[in-house]
């Protein structure tokens, strides 16, 4: 599983979380201030930043907060949009929409993965400029995503799950923080929205769609 910054989850911390709980730490709330700094790079005048998320989601709540917080000292204004279903995708654009924002955070949660394509593709139809901590979103459309490297998360998550079938405990394994943090930017989506990004912020790039 992935463990994020949930109230309750752990009990003994990150080295011996105890319980059936172990897993990949995902540092969504950590990497917020360098997306909002990634922001304000491509879009200097922006003010207004929605953001996506699952209510139902304990640490996409916390994420809220934090992110909430962050605008806030950089002088910009969050408004958050909760996203409590598939079916109600297009009421939450709708509901965006009316906020009139500068770009759109998306927050990480599965069902915000699993529905990346439909996510990207209306923020893509709005013109609104769309982030994310999860780097596949670019592929999907997304401009830029600042995130733990997928590749590296697959390959530990299957250690993880060799080392529970050899018998080994969950709760005596340590939650593992993520080493590699990689930064995709779509080209391709920043032409469509008449942005440039700036060659210094695409020199820092881990991948470019181009």
């Amino acid at each position: 599983m992935t463990s994020s910054s949930v109230p309750g989850l752990i009990e003994d911390g990150l080295a011996r979380p105890g319980g059936f709980t172990t897993g990949l730490a995902s540092l969504n709330e950590d990497l917020t201030p360098k997306v909002l700094e990634f922001q304000r790079t491509i879009i200097p005048k922006a003010t207004v930043i929605a953001a996506l998320f699952n209510p139902a989601n304990p640490s996409n709540v916390k994420f809220v907060d934090d992110l909430r917080a962050g605008t806030s000292a950089m002088g910009m204004t969050l408004a958050p949009v909760a996203l409590k279903s598939p079916d109600a995708l297009d009421a939450a654009f709708v509901e965006i929409a009316a906020h009139h924002p500068d770009s759109l955070q998306v927050i990480g949660d599965s069902a915000t993965i699993d529905m990346s394509d439909r996510i990207a593709a209306a923020a893509l139809a709005q013109k609104l400029p769309s982030f994310s901590s999860n780097t596949s979103y670019v592929e999907y459309g997304g401009l830029l995503a600042y995130g733990p490297s997928r590749k590296m998360r697959f390959l530990r998550a299957g250690y993880y799950v060799k080392k529970i079938l050899d018998g080994a405990n969950p709760g005596d394994l340590p939650v593992e923080q993520p080493t590699q943090i990689e930064l995709w930017v779509n080209l391709k989506t920043a032409k469509a929205l008449g942005l440039a990004v700036p060659p210094t912020l695409l020199s820092l790039a881990d991948q470019v769609i181009e």
